[in-house]
């Protein structure tokens, strides 16, 4: 395996690319179009030492590094991988065909222009101490948090690091550096603190240029410097990101290692890069880890606040990072850089894309295909199958039924989550059969499930179920069809249902409440069943979380993960209209209105949904009034009945019950009691305006149901006067980053003042 690696500023040099610009005079002249200067000129000659200013120093290195791959192109076969240093992404973007020459060149202009506006702050380099030991320094010296806040802008190799900050504390943590072990510490000769908290300004500004264009899903696979995982089909996230958080360079070449690379070529003036892979290659060597030197940089690589791959605890609030939040046994058993997950207070409207952007991004997602079309369902986890392999971590959303669970299992999927982001109640045989198929009692005679499950709860007596293992009946039954075989079903009667619960209050419930006794009960629970630490199920927050402040107190609560649900409605992702995303992204707190909720109207159950602009919440009312009133529908009175018929429904009640007829009677189900028949006819308008709302079909506006708590209001407010205020700059992926990373520095803010 072989990989293409592209450095980024800081590598440049009078004379690069050299014949090259002979080779290919179109693109050439091109440049000079777009750039209104000879690019040949500022390249070979370097005119009043301009290749040292950050407005000509990226156009040039990009066009430097094209010429380059370009030639290389003629001569060797393509790689297996492309990654570029900061900067040097861009030209790892052009290899693999994302967007064509013009398209780099005028995108990495902007980004020059608008660094080169920074002024104040500088960067340093670190050699020789690891992140953990570089964090207490700029603790112990007060300069991780307010006016001398200091990042973590690059992480070259584990003990080569770049800080990023205001210039005089930089010119103060030399000494405290070399002091703590530090072999040597330097300040940089760069004019701003790139790719830190203080380029958040810019990293919006640029993004409102590079969400004009459009770009091609990579013909290469290309390594984030974001997340050290390839890139989705989301191209301009992680370009917005990589302004303002780390280069993690370090975990790229980690990656590339696992991934079978061994050979890898640097394309581009210097030798940077070509030295960092020397001692990742040589580190990576079993017998000699952690012998390898580092190598020390001449220049500073445009590099961005820190992300630390290391738990830390409530004594330690500095060195918080969004990898760090949560349980670090919930991210490594799905794999994941954060604990964080993507939900959807909505059914069917995560698809492919929503679930490979979140899983390139070191974020969990769970693919909930619309409808009940299974053909449709089983080639969307194909193509997710395919398109991740067995580097990230998806799931799909199982309900009961058996078809998707062996589609599920026929791809090799190893997560599952319980109907969406509805609260779970149902423990089905179809999800014992996923959660248990294969499981085994390893040499020691502890129980081994390979497949993990995510359910939620919103009450305390709900999450007993899923904590405690199935009904031994369920399990016989299974045993009995064969679903299971004996082996299974010991482990089936020694674990509990689910590995992972979401605790979701309900509207009568407060999350402070509720999941400190979710907690407890988990506990006691699992001491009771003597679980191997490795099997306790971990326990998450979901249900109202849209801002950085929420998700910390989620985790201050003690979550070992967070999931979203209403902010990821208006994403680009979500398979809503695009005129009901509008609506969302102007939500307003006290926009929405509690209604009966589709999963169990019946029993009275509420939800939240959009009440502006929308008849659903008091409509519903009215039809839950009337059903717990009335026994039958004959029992309505006929001004009552015209009026649901007409205005409500727009069908007559036979009509519907013929059509939940012909529904039901292929699975043999005909119920005949009236109040059970009431209760179909009720829940199909239901299920009806929910359809009508995220599809945004016309003439049925005042019937929308659109599901969506507090959260989606809050986060908006959030980003207001933002690039995000816009729902078409909203990606599910980066809205995560963003609210972790913000979470993040916001606990660490607060703790450290306390």
């Amino acid at each position: 395996m072989t990989a293409c690696l592209f450095p980024g500023q800081g590598s440049q040099r009078k004379g690069m690319a050299g014949e090259l610009f002979d080779a290919y005079p179109e693109l050439c002249a091109t440049a000079d179009e777009i750039l209104g200067y000879s690019i040949r000129e500022l390249c070979l000659e370097n005119p009043g030492g301009k290749l040292r200013h950050t407005a000509f120093t990226q156009p040039a290195l990009f066009v430097a590094g094209a010429l380059i791959w370009l030639d290389r192109t003629q001569r060797e076969p393509p790689p297996d991988f492309v990654a570029g240093h900061s900067l040097g992404e861009y030209n790892a973007l052009f290899a693999a065909g994302c967007f064509d020459f013009a398209t780099g060149l005028r995108l990495v202009q902007r980004r020059g222009a608008l660094m080169a506006e920074i002024e104040h702050g500088g960067m340093a380099a670190v050699l020789g101490l690891d992140a953990g030991k570089v964090q207490n320094v700029l603790r112990a010296e007060g300069a991780d948090e307010g006016e001398r806040a200091v990042d973590i802008a690059n992480f070259n190799l584990p003990t080569q690091l770049v800080l990023s900050g205001p210039k005089a504390v930089l010119e103060g943590l030399v000494a405290p550096m070399e002091a703590a072990g530090a072999r040597r510490c330097l300040l940089l000769n760069v004019s701003g603190a790139f790719h830190s908290r203080y380029m958040a300004a810019t990293a919006d500004a640029f993004a409102s240029y590079l969400y004009r264009f459009r770009f091609e899903p990579p013909r290469i696979p290309v390594i984030a410097n974001t997340t050290a995982r390839p890139y989705g089909d989301d191209i301009a996230g992680p370009l917005v990101a990589q302004i303002r958080t780390s280069v993690r360079w370090s975990e790229t070449m980690d990656y590339l290692l696992t991934q079978g690379v061994r050979e890898a070529s640097e394309l581009g003036p210097g030798k940077v890069l070509r030295k960092l892979w020397a001692s990742a290659l040589e580190a990576a060597k079993p017998s000699e880890a952690g012998l390898a030197e580092t190598a020390e940089p001449t220049t500073a690589p445009d590099t961005p606040p820190a992300r630390i791959a290391a738990d830390t605890t409530l004594a330690t609030p500095a060195s918080w990072t969004a990898t760090t939040l949560g349980s670090s046994a919930f991210r490594e058993a799905f794999g994941l850089r954060a604990a964080y997950v993507a939900g959807a207070p909505a059914p069917g409207i995560r698809g492919a894309e929503w679930v490979t952007n979140l899983a390139q991004a070191g974020l969990l997602g769970f693919l909930d295909p619309p409808g009940n079309d299974l053909e449709t369902a089983t080639q969307a986890i194909a193509r997710v199958a395919r398109e991740l392999g067995t580097g990230d971590a998806f799931g799909v959303t199982l309900t009961g039924d058996e078809q998707l669970v062996d589609a599920a299992l026929g791809h090799g999927v190893r997560f599952a989550e319980t109907g969406g982001t509805q609260i779970s109640t149902e423990i089905s045989p179809a999800l014992l059969r996923f959660r248990f198929r294969g499981a085994y009692l390893d040499a020691g005679g502890r129980p081994v499930a390979l497949r993990r499950l995510l359910a939620r709860a919103g009450r305390s007596s709900v999450a007993e179920r899923w904590l405690k293992p199935a009904p031994d009946e369920l399990i016989e039954r299974l045993v009995r069809q064969g679903e299971l075989d004996a082996s299974e079903a010991d482990v089936a009667r020694r674990l509990p249902v689910c590995s992972d619960l979401c605790v979701v209050p309900e509207l009568d419930e407060a999350l402070p409440t509720l999941l400190p006794a979710v907690q407890r009960l988990r506990d006691r629970l699992a001491a009771d069943l003597k679980l191997p630490q490795e099997t306790v199920p971990q326990i998450g927050a979901g249900g109202a979380l849209g801002t950085p402040e929420a998700i910390a107190c989620a985790f201050l609560l003690g979550a070992d993960f967070v999931e979203t649900g209403a902010i990821n409605l208006c994403t680009v992702e979500a398979a809503i209209a695009p005129a009901v995303k509008q609506l969302l992204a102007g939500l307003k707190l006290g926009d929405t209105t509690p209604a009966p909720a589709l999963d169990g109207f019946a029993l009275g159950t509420q939800t939240r949904v959009v009440g502006r602009g929308s008849l659903f919440a008091p409509r519903a009312r009215k039809l839950y009034e009337l059903f717990r009133f009335h026994d039958a529908l004959e029992d309505l009175a006929p001004a009552q009945r015209e009026t649901l018929e007409a205005s409500y429904f727009g069908r007559s009640f036979e009509a519907i019950w013929d059509e939940i007829r012909g529904e039901t009677s292929s699975s043999g189900v005909s119920p005949v009691d009236p109040k059970d028949r009431m209760a179909r006819v009720f829940a199909w308008y239901l299920r009806q305006t929910l359809h009508w709302g995220l599809t945004g079909e016309p003439g049925r506006e005042l019937s929308y149901q659109i599901p969506c708590d507090e959260s989606l209001a809050a986060f908006n407010a959030w980003v207001a006067d933002s690039p995000l205020a816009e729902p078409s700059a909203r990606r599910v992926a980066d809205l995560g980053q963003r609210l972790m990373d913000a979470s993040a520095s916001w606990l660490s803010r607060r703790l450290a003042a306390a």
